[in-house]
């Protein structure tokens, strides 16, 4: 019986590691997607739908990167960012 529950422990324990992870790693990939959109010198400004699109977020949790990296958003139109 002991056996069974230390290896449910560490098989549970295992499985929270790994999913932090891989959250860790996607949400760094995700935030190298945004540096490199906002950062070409094609567009000064991107819209926060074309940003969550494409890292396949909704955009309040692309707002939340956005805002961990640093970028701004344009006062005078909606929804409108940069990182220059």
């Amino acid at each position: 019986m002991e056996d069974w529950l230390v290896s449910g422990f560490v098989t549970g324990c295992y499985a929270i590691v790994c999913d932090f992870f891989s959250s860790h790693k996607a949400k760094n990939l995700r935030i190298k997607i945004l540096r490199s959109c906002l950062l070409k010198d094609d567009y000064k400004w991107r819209s926060l739908k074309q940003l969550a699109r494409a890292i396949g977020q909704t955009p309040e949790v692309t707002t939340d990167l956005l805002i961990e990296i640093g970028a701004r958003r344009n006062a005078g139109e909606n929804d409108v960012w940069t990182l220059k």
